[in-house]
């Protein structure tokens, strides 16, 4: 059975969702340092679609996991699970970016959470 994509109308990407990738740059002990940098920002339509707390010892955790499609061209078509999302003072990580050659709108899963 053939899955239907949906394409979104112009008007629904109304949100400014900032790209952005990390490099590593080896310390010398054989770690490394992390920095993200912004590569690139898109309209997308923004969804929360779950939430979700559990206790861990004396710790929080409060997660939750949003919906971001835009159109699937320039710095979006080429996001993988390994880049993060910025929006609305949150960062993002990717943990669903499937990819879609054709289609002409790229729905990614990423989630957003702080022990508390």
């Amino acid at each position: 059975m053939r899955r239907k994509m949906r394409n979104a109308g112009a008007g629904a990407f109304d949100q400014r969702v900032t790209v952005q990738r990390v490099t590593r740059t080896p310390d010398g002990y054989g770690g490394a340092t992390e920095t993200w940098a912004d590569i690139g920002t898109v309209w997308a339509e923004c969804l929360q679609i779950s939430g979700d707390e559990s206790a861990v010892g004396d710790a929080k955790r409060a997660v939750s996991r949003y919906r971001f499609t835009s159109r699937n061209a320039g710095v979006w078509a080429g996001l993988t699970a390994s880049d993060r999302l910025s929006w609305g003072g949150l960062v993002f990580d990717i943990r669903h970016a499937p990819d879609v050659a054709r289609a002409l709108d790229r729905v990614i899963e990423a989630e957003t959470g702080a022990v508390q």
